[in-house]
């Protein structure tokens, strides 16, 4: 299980660096017209980018591919993480500020048509919270969950 909860973190700050790396694109100045984008600096955030996602989600994989064999017992087949709402305390806070960065964004794209910095951390904080959503309210997530309830019980029974 110990080998499990390192593979999520290793997720977690994969994913975490692949979404804020587009939060430093003003910074640059990548935007610029004058810019042709073929900038070091640019591919250098987009292999960032692209290498941060993928490397989480092949953590993700093999902790889920030891998930599954650890786990004797089929379980019932559940809904993918993606699609489930709600389904913990640390999913829940995902979840909303998922919801509330997609409202903003949407409001701003609608009616404001700001072109901002803020608006680079607000995608930035929305893919992340996406990423956050589907790994929080997945299967991997409620096993690690579940292992370290069980931790905590079996400690209160040996005090």
């Amino acid at each position: 299980m110990e080998k499990c909860r390192k593979l999520i973190k290793g997720c977690i700050v994969c994913l975490f660096i692949s979404s804020y790396i587009m939060a430093i694109i003003p910074l640059f100045g990548m935007m610029n017209p004058d810019n042709n984008g073929t900038d070091i600096v640019t591919i250098l955030i987009g292999a960032i980018f692209w290498l941060g996602i993928i490397l989480g989600y092949v953590l993700l994989f093999i902790a889920n591919s030891i998930r599954k064999k650890r786990v004797k017992k089929r379980a019932r087949k559940r809904r993918p993480g993606i699609a489930v709402f709600f389904s913990s305390r640390t999913a829940m806070i995902a979840d909303f500020v998922m919801a509330v960065c997609f409202i903003v964004f949407l409001i701003n794209i609608l009616f404001i048509k700001s072109n901002a910095n803020w608006v680079y951390v607000l995608i930035s904080t929305m893919i992340f919270s996406l990423h956050m959503h589907a790994l929080l309210n997945g299967e991997n997530f409620r096993y690690i969950s579940a292992k370290n309830k069980i931790k905590s019980e079996n400690r209160k029974e040996e005090e």
